[in-house]
């Protein structure tokens, strides 16, 4: 195979023959798969094949294959290697904003610093939020009790601080006795929502269990939330792609354009919108407490 190479190329292949071994993290799409499959078969790419290193799941890796490939022109038959690929045109950014992605694999820069700028008490109530989510959060409230007049509609938990966050984690880590399964259920400090000031617990009784998504609220934030920005952050079925367990009363702020995008488009979760999806070791301790 590496004199076949050395016949389609000017490039001088190294003796003996090393393949290029990456050791990237992140997930893209499959647009890369037979570029990396061939370049693997012929030794020139090597990596973990019992771990997180797959011919379809890492961008460093795919996006390398696919130039590497056409240099050595390593298939006669051009069709054989992959098309350009064709992104989709969104309007959010995962790494800033409203629509940014947040948790163990993304999770706040220099969180133990950090504050959202602008916080504001949404009324009635004890909790802060963004003061772009609290106003689209009081839209929502407001259209749903037009529409349920005497409903019961409880803003539980919005912004918290990293310190709150540790002290939440470690009182769930005890519970538990797992930092693993409290996880799945509690985030790590520097990985969760609340401290971006964007997300917001809802109940109707002063609780958070998934029997929210069966009251008339959880039904209704369901179906309408998108049209005032928001989403359900941790979907039922999308737990193994969140890392977090089901939570219907979890509401996060991603702007009303962004919203109607995922809603238009089909994608229930941030990861799957953004294509950008946990690094293994942020998903795999944590399976078995997910299913």
């Amino acid at each position: 195979t590496m004199n076949y190479l050395e016949k389609c190329t000017t490039i001088t292949l190294p003796q003996p023959y090393t393949a290029i071994t990456f050791f990237d993290d992140f997930k893209i799409g499959s647009w890369a798969k037979p570029a990396v499959v061939a370049l693997q078969q012929c030794g020139v790419l090597a990596g973990f094949t019992n771990r997180h290193f797959l011919p379809e799941d890492n961008a460093t890796r795919a996006q390398s294959a696919h130039i590497v490939a056409k240099l050595l022109r390593i298939q006669d038959d051009p069709s054989y290697l992959p098309a350009e690929p064709q992104y989709r045109q969104i309007s959010g950014n995962p790494y800033s904003g409203y629509a940014r992605l947040v948790n163990r694999t993304y999770p706040i820069p220099n969180a133990a610093n950090y504050t959202p700028e602008s916080l504001v008490i949404i009324s009635g109530s004890s909790v802060s939020m963004d003061a772009a989510a609290a106003s689209a959060l009081e839209e929502l409230r407001s259209a749903y009790r037009a529409s349920h007049p005497g409903g019961a509609f409880i803003c539980q938990s919005g912004y918290r601080s990293y310190s709150y966050q540790q002290t939440l984690f470690n009182r769930k880590v005890r519970q538990t006795g797992s930092v693993d399964k409290a996880a799945v259920v509690s985030a790590i400090p520097g990985t969760s929502e609340h401290q971006t000031g964007l997300a917001m617990d809802l109940s109707v009784d002063g609780t958070l269990t998934s029997r929210f998504g069966s009251t008339t609220l959880g039904k209704w934030v369901y179906e309408h939330c998108h049209e005032y920005g928001f989403i359900v952050r941790f979907p039922a079925g999308k737990e193994q792609i969140t890392g977090i367990i089901y939570e219907p009363w979890h509401l996060r702020y991603v702007g009303k354009e962004v919203a109607a995008e995922m809603k238009a488009q089909g994608y229930t979760t941030l990861e799957e919108y953004y294509d950008l999806y946990l690094n293994p070791r942020d998903l795999t301790p944590y399976l078995p407490y997910l299913q």
